[in-house]
């Protein structure tokens, strides 16, 4: 079973031991410098002890000027050598082969990380909010100079090859698109010009590396977000680079942002178009092909390497979600494998929050070096009152320590109502089952339609109580919002109430977002009023402008408000900067954050059980960091 991602691959002289690949992935967990730390030196190491046969590092940025993260690896210069050679023998212990992947951002730099322009091919207005400097042939010849000295040190490093990010908008991929290359000079108009920055790159760092060191290419399929570089071009991308002596192309899928609501668009990838499309370019190459198309499935990777779609799969999120995915697919235990979700909350939104990622499935993601599951020395019996998802991961880390853990859930099934909603959480019922597999394994008692008082609880001596409720919806104060059309955005995804034609939502955060996507999507009249100045406010703390312009175009109202509106019968008035405004409703549904329930905490106080032995989960919006929270305590409890 799964004998073609179990085989061996060569690119170029490199034997590569399976055809898992760990590509390339904002971690964010660097410094800010962008040398590495134990956080992410544990990332790695734990990623090549699960099996990976190729592990691709984070965007390796330039210099510190132009990063894709603000804490991205810089690996250019000479005292980092010696950081690096410990990751890359680290990784070599447990026989994984481990690329660079380098790149200059363009115009995917991080805002918050410079001041300075954006380096662009020609101007655009799509990123007309972007500060934009259109490089002179000086100043390309310097970013060819960049690319040679940043990638100088990557044979020294102990690096097994690399690779360069000519995909979506960083600047290698803005010059090989039509769209964003406007130049008239040789290095824009005709397919060669636009080529022509990749060619003189890779010429200088072959004469550089040599000829047994191997370098490849990340290309995207095509340019969907935009009317750009076609497929057949992609194509003809990859052929050239073959001729050209790269030794192994990447391939991407379109980024189609149309869906997209957070910083992560993979859920919107066309997979099987992909699939085809990557059949077809394969054909025409003589070097091995990558695939990085949000493949969770190893059966599905199996069949894309059985029918010569590629050489090599990238498992990219299942990676984030379990650092053991390819030792478990090889042994057959897939039924332990925790699964991507494709959540977006976790990984994406949570590096937005955060500056680093985090995994709702794998609490311990960024963490692996300082967060280890040890036996107890004294294992204890704990009760657990509630089910939310800080209190899921929590009852298994506690129970593979060997401690007696029982939960009490007042549902007829687990899960929590942030994780069973939304565009992009219909694959949650899968973690569900995983986590039930789980519990059954590693005997955690689960008792469901159960709420038991203060008092029945202390009666069960346990010893050490947790509350893990979760995060509830938070009820704003404002007049009207008792009144019998308003609800809580979850009863609107949890299916307890049915949307109104008219309906308007207070808050603008990833929720109230998301509660407006799904809502225009069904034709239905939507309002959003926020005391914010823009959508996604509790992301990246930047604006959004391209997903608002989606959403106004969907036909979707946005004001932003001086003060509380008020809810009367029919109709909800507010007051913007120059007028009072109201507009009709069938249905508010307001999304404005998270409160604790701790009345149990204070009753069990209040009746003698000792402080020190209970243990109360904090407010975690985040799924993610729910998920992490839910072993911080953990550890405490150890």
């Amino acid at each position: 079973m799964f004998e073609n991602l179990k085989s061996k691959i060569k690119i170029g002289n490199v034997t590569i031991n399976n055809r898992f690949v760990m590509p390339t992935l904002k971690l964010n967990l660097c410094t800010k410098d962008g040398y590495i730390t134990q956080r992410d030196l544990g990332f790695f190491i734990a990623r090549a002890k699960g099996g990976f046969g190729l592990i691709f590092t984070d965007e390796i940025s330039l210099d510190n000027v132009f990063k894709v993260d603000p804490y991205g690896p810089n690996y250019s210069s000479q005292h980092k050598l010696q950081d690096i050679q410990v990751l890359t023998k680290s990784v070599h212990k447990y026989k994984s082969k481990i690329f660079a992947s380098f790149c200059q951002p363009g115009m995917e730099s991080c805002q918050t990380v410079t001041d300075k322009k954006f380096p662009v091919p020609s101007i655009e207005f799509r990123y007309h909010s972007i500060r934009q400097n259109v490089l002179t042939d000086f100043e390309i010849k310097k970013v060819i100079r960049d690319f040679v000295k940043a990638t100088h040190f990557s044979k020294e490093a102990g690096f097994d090859g690399l690779c360069l990010n000519a995909s979506k908008d960083y600047l290698l991929g803005a010059f090989l698109s039509p769209f964003y290359n406007h130049r008239d000079d040789q290095y824009g108009g005709n397919f060669e010009n636009r080529f022509r920055i990749v060619q003189e790159i890779y010429h200088e760092i072959r004469i550089n590396l040599g000829a047994d060191f191997p370098i490849g290419i990340k290309l995207s399929i095509c340019d969907t977000a935009v009317p750009g570089r076609t497929f057949e071009e992609t194509k003809k991308i990859a052929i050239e680079c073959g001729k050209l002596g790269f030794d192994f192309v990447m391939i991407i899928p379109p980024f189609t942002p149309d869906k997209r609501i957070s910083g992560s668009y993979y859920e919107s990838m066309p997979k099987e178009n992909t699939f085809e499309d990557c059949k077809e370019i394969r054909r025409s190459l003589k070097i091995p092909l990558m695939l990085t198309a949000n493949v969770s499935d190893p059966r599905i990777g199996e069949q894309c390497l059985k029918d010569k779609v590629c050489d090599l799969v990238a498992f990219g999120k299942s990676g984030l979600a379990d650092s053991d995915f390819p030792n478990k697919v090889i042994n057959n235990h897939l039924l332990d494998i925790a699964p991507c979700i494709h959540c977006i909350s976790g990984c994406s939104e949570s590096l937005l929050l955060t500056g680093s990622s985090k995994c709702v499935v794998n609490p311990f993601l960024g963490n692996e070096e300082f967060i280890k599951i040890e036996k107890a020395k004294n294992p204890l019996r704990i009760g657990i009152i509630g089910l939310g998802l800080a209190a899921t991961s929590m009852a298994l880390y506690l129970a593979k320590a060997g401690h007696s853990v029982e939960i009490y859930h007042s549902e007829d099934k687990i899960g929590n109502p942030y994780g069973t909603y939304g565009q992009n959480k219909n694959e949650y019922p899968v973690f569900l089952d995983w986590m039930l597999r789980q519990y059954k394994k590693y005997k955690v008692t689960l008792h469901l339609n159960s709420s038991p008082t203060p008092k029945e609880i202390l009666a069960m001596n346990f010893d050490r109580i947790i509350i893990g409720y979760g995060a509830n919806p938070y009820k704003p104060t404002i007049k009207g919002i008792d009144n019998k059309d308003v609800y809580p955005v979850e009863d609107l995804f949890l299916g307890k109430v049915t949307a109104g034609e008219n309906n308007v939502i207070l808050g603008s955060g990833y929720q109230a977002c998301e509660a407006a996507t799904f809502l225009s999507d069904r034709y239905k009249q939507v309002t959003i009023l926020t005391k914010n100045d823009y959508l996604l406010s509790d992301l990246d703390g930047l604006p959004n402008p391209e997903f608002t312009a989606r959403l106004f175009q969907s036909g979707v109202s946005f004001y932003r408000i001086y003060q509380d509106p008020t809810i009367t019968r029919h109709s909800v008035i507010f007051n913007i900067k120059d007028r009072r405004l109201m507009v009709l409703y069938d249905r508010v549904f307001y999304a404005t954050g998270y409160d604790n329930m701790v009345p149990v905490y204070n009753q069990l106080l209040t009746l003698g059980y000792p402080k020190d032995n209970i243990f109360i989960i904090e407010k975690k919006g985040n799924v993610g960091l729910s998920a992490v929270e839910g072993i911080r305590v953990a550890k405490l409890i150890q």
